[in-house]
């Protein structure tokens, strides 16, 4: 063989081997992507299934709850819509090797009995004893493996479980056990035969912004700069928005923003930037020190509803109070600092959508009527009348029962003025740090 021959020879072997190289490494970046799309599907998949069977678990104790047919109907479709949405996230997941069969015949026969009070209800049948006792035994069981899922979903993001790859068959894992442990409490609760209330924004009107003028650039930034407490020089505008129609215009220094209504010039959101940390005032200070915010700000038509704590500041819902009314739907959330007292967020939003002047009528002399309709297996702790946001749009003039479930824990039943019947219950979840309403 010439020198040629062979050198040639050389060139294209070491191509080849090249070639072959680029190709398995290619082969392997795409076989590992793959892996990670598999692997994040799965975690996705298992977080869809925790949230839904929470929602499940609070819209079962909600119909524990009620004494109202058209109420339980209402949460039992929820209920079924759930059970869908996590039995799908289920059939998502490696069921065979993560030994699932009891998870998902729960998910399904809880979905299949919800759809069967719905329709009972819808036929215009009575709920008996028996669908409610069915429906206190499901609550009970729901609330031991929320608590499980929790805990499983902590332990994946702490030890960065992968459910794609992880051995099912290693008894000394601790987050297999957990899984295994979830099973059996599926198994165990067989069917027999879901920040404060209201704080998403509702849709309102719009009225409050009716009638005032619009006002310039320049004379907004006087408006923020007092807000502020900075001169006008030190401050930007940052650009001109829309929210949901209302015109807004941003200012910043540097720092923090605030959004301001082009009509009228009210702030409409605040967010500032956190400088300290650590705890230095409680919850009572915090609470007081917002509202003298307000205030100084002119909301002195509001009060406290609901407040959460965390580390170092508190998150309070105020919502307009007129003769004695509680009017949930202007409702202005704010955070406070528990280092300083200093605002750090303010979010009138739902206020300036929806404040308007109102003619409430006085529904009081109707309490004893309306306590009627309250379950029996309910405590009624306290009563105000209110006006509460209706799902879709639009808002409601409401009886509010605070009351005790036989559990201890507290929920909250509105009864609708005109029509006595139950409009709306929440479970309130209750600690040290405030109150969540779901």
């Amino acid at each position: 063989m010439s020198r040629r021959v062979l050198v040639r020879a050389i060139s294209f072997i070491a191509v080849a081997l090249i070639l072959s190289t680029v190709l398995n490494v290619q082969n392997a970046r795409r076989a590992k992507q793959y892996e990670q799309v598999i692997s994040d599907s799965y975690h996705y998949a298992f977080s869809e299934i925790v949230a839904g069977v929470t929602k499940m678990d609070y819209a079962l104790e909600k119909c524990a709850c009620s004494a109202d047919s058209a109420m339980i109907a209402s949460l039992c479709g929820e209920i079924f819509c759930q059970a869908e949405t996590v039995s799908h996230a289920l059939s998502r997941l490696p069921i065979r090797e993560l030994s699932l069969e009891n998870t998902t015949e729960f998910i399904a026969q809880t979905g299949d009995f919800a759809y069967y009070v719905l329709k009972k209800a819808s036929d215009g049948e009575r709920i008996g004893e028996e669908e409610r006792k069915a429906i206190v035994k499901l609550s009970e069981g729901t609330e031991d493996i929320v608590q499980n899922l929790r805990r499983l979903s902590s332990r994946i993001d702490r030890e960065k479980l992968d459910i794609a790859t992880v051995d099912y068959g290693d008894e000394e894992n601790e987050g297999i056990s957990d899984i295994k442990e979830l099973e059996r409490e599926f198994s165990e609760y067989p069917v027999l035969v879901y920040d404060g209330p209201f704080s998403d924004e509702s849709e309102g009107e719009r009225k409050y912004l009716e009638g005032l003028s619009d006002k310039s650039k320049e004379e907004l930034l006087d408006v923020v700069a007092r807000f502020f407490g900075k001169d006008a020089e030190s401050l930007r505008c940052d650009g001109e928005w829309e929210d949901d129609g209302i015109k807004l215009m941003t200012f910043t220094d540097g720092e923090s923003y605030a959004d301001l209504t082009v009509r009228g010039g009210l702030v409409y959101k605040y967010i500032a930037q956190k400088r300290e940390v650590g705890q230095r005032l409680g919850i009572s200070e915090g609470i007081s020190s917002a509202k003298k915010l307000l205030e100084n700000m002119g909301y002195e038509d509001v009060e406290e509803t609901y407040h959460t704590a965390y580390d170092d500041y508190l998150v309070i819902n105020f919502a307009s109070k007129k003769d004695g009314v509680t009017i949930y739907p202007e409702l202005i959330k704010i955070s406070i600092s528990l280092t300083d007292g200093s605002l750090l967020n303010f979010d009138a939003a739902g206020y300036i959508k929806n404040h308007l002047k109102r003619e409430i009528r006085d529904i009081t002399s109707d309490e004893a009527r309306a306590i009627e309709k309250v379950s029996e297996k309910l405590k009624v702790l306290s009563y105000s009348p209110a006006i509460i946001p209706r799902d879709g749009e639009g808002e409601v003039l409401v009886h509010e029962f605070k009351c005790e479930m036989e559990s201890g824990e507290h929920c909250i039943v509105y009864i609708n003025a005109e029509t006595l019947h139950e409009e709306r219950i929440l479970i309130l979840i209750e600690d040290e740090n405030g109150t969540l309403a779901m």
